[in-house]
């Protein structure tokens, strides 16, 4: 299941850097929507709330699987911050690059995440399978194969 999670970060991370490549080739100016911006404020507002408590969450249960979409969670409030940040500086001062160069900031954090969520999965696999109440994440090879044998269905 991490590996699912760690592909949508892969997957978010071409799609902004191939979005940024476009406009930084095209000189694209960001274009302004009052509705835009206010979803973007409010995502601003209320994604970094949500992804900590999901980390507190996953933190508590020490489920990798929470604490990944803890970290998902606080990536899209990170867009959010840098699509403000860019209109920003494109009005305050016509830096149309801005928003691509940040954008590529975005696309850095995502690839990281991912990859911590891709090598993350071999260790934490036996964890996922025990019962709620009873999860602890195994620190050891040994730990998590010795785990897999005593929960295995």
């Amino acid at each position: 299941m991490l590996r699912i999670i760690a592909v949508t970060f892969f997957v978010l991370a071409a799609y902004v850097l191939i979005g940024s490549a476009i406009d930084l080739a095209a000189q694209a100016h960001p274009e302004r929507s009052p509705v835009g911006i206010g979803l973007t404020v409010a995502s601003l507002l209320v994604m970094p709330l949500l992804g900590w408590r999901k980390g507190r969450v996953g933190s508590a249960l020490r489920n990798p699987l929470v604490l990944a979409d803890a970290a998902e969670t606080m990536l899209c409030a990170t867009l959010a911050a840098t699509t403000l940040l860019g209109l920003a500086l494109f009005a305050a001062f016509g830096w149309w690059w801005a928003d691509p160069v940040a954008a590529l900031a975005v696309a850095w954090f995502a690839v990281r995440e991912g990859r911590e969520a891709w090598l993350t999965r071999r260790t934490h696999s036996a964890a996922l399978r025990l019962p709620l109440g009873r999860a602890r994440v195994p620190k050891t090879g040994e730990q998590c194969q010795r785990l897999q044998r005593r929960y295995r269905p």
